[in-house]
C-alpha cells in the first residue's frame, strides 16, 4: 500500500505546482518517482498522462494563440524528443539517468535565474528558435526534464502568468503527446493502474485548487517559484546520487 500512497501524494503536490507554474509533474515527479525505486520507463508511464490532463484544462483559456505557435513548436523539438527517448528505450541510458536528471536540473537553474535578471544574452529570435528547442526536445527525450528549459524559454519570450502558462501547456501537450506514442511502441507495459489513478487525481487538483491557487498567484511569486524548488529537488538528486556511489 505504502508504494502505491507516496507516489499518489506526490501526484497530487506536483498536479498543484503545474496548475500554477504550467510545470511540475515531469520536472519534479520525474526525479521523485526515480528516488521512490521506479524505473525511468514506469515513471515516464505515470507522469506524462497526467502532466497530458493538466495540460489540456490549461489550454483551454489560451488555446487560439497556443495553436497557433503548436505545429512549428513541433517541428523544432519532436523529431529531437524522439531520438533522445528512443536512445534510453535502445540503449538503455536509464541506468545513468539519476546524474543526467540531477544536470537537467542544474541547467534548467541557470537558465531560469539569467531569465529572472532579464540579461539580453538570452533573447533568442526565430531564428535561434531552430537551435535552441530542438536542444530543448532532446534533453525532454533524455531525462523528461525539458520542462525547466521550456519554463525559461516561455519566460524570455515575454507576456504576463497567464500568457507564459498557456504556452509552457502548448509545449508540454506537444512534448507528451509524441512520448505517449513511443511509450505504447516501446513500453506498452509500464502502464498500470498507478497511471489512471494518478490522471484522476491531477485532473480533480487542477479543477478544485489548482485555479484558485493560479488565482492567488501574483505576477512576482509567479517568477521566482520555480528557481526555488528547482533548487531543493537538485540538492536531493545531488545527495542521493552521492549515496549511491
Amino acid at each position: 500500500m505504502e508504494t502505491v500512497v507516496i507516489p499518489l501524494i506526490a501526484i497530487v503536490a506536483f498536479s498543484a505546482f503545474q496548475s500554477v507554474a504550467g510545470v511540475g509533474l515531469l520536472l519534479f515527479g520525474t526525479p521523485t518517482l526515480v528516488l521512490l525505486g521506479f524505473s525511468f520507463s514506469d515513471t515516464l508511464a505515470v507522469v506524462i498522462p497526467t502532466s497530458l490532463v493538466i495540460s489540456s484544462f490549461q489550454l483551454w483559456g489560451g488555446w487560439n494563440d497556443a495553436l497557433r505557435i503548436a505545429p512549428r513548436f513541433a517541428l523544432q523539438t519532436a523529431p529531437a524528443l524522439a531520438l533522445g527517448l528512443l536512445a534510453v528505450f535502445l540503449l538503455g541510458l536509464d541506468v545513468r539517468i539519476h546524474w543526467l536528471l540531477a544536470a537537467g536540473l542544474a541547467t534548467a537553474l541557470i537558465l531560469q535565474m539569467f531569465s529572472l535578471s532579464r540579461r539580453p544574452v538570452f533573447i533568442i529570435s526565430n531564428r535561434g528558435d531552430w537551435i535552441v528547442l530542438p536542444i530543448v526536445g532532446l534533453i525532454h527525450g533524455l531525462t523528461n526534464l525539458g520542462g525547466g528549459f521550456l519554463a525559461s524559454y516561455a519566460s524570455i519570450r515575454g507576456g504576463d502568468r497567464t500568457v507564459i502558462r498557456a504556452f509552457i501547456a502548448m509545449g508540454y501537450t506537444v512534448f507528451g503527446t509524441a512520448q505517449m506514442i513511443l511509450l505504447i511502441l516501446f513500453s506498452r507495459e509500464s502502464f498500470s493502474t498507478l497511471t489512471l489513478s494518478s490522471m484522476f487525481l491531477g485532473g480533480m487538483v487542477y479543477l478544485t485548487l489548482g485555479r484558485r491557487l493560479f488565482s492567488a498567484t501574483s505576477e512576482k511569486g509567479f517568477k521566482i517559484l520555480m528557481p526555488i524548488v528547482t533548487s531543493l529537488f537538485l540538492l536531493s538528486l545531488v545527495v542521493s546520487g552521492i549515496n549511491m556511489s
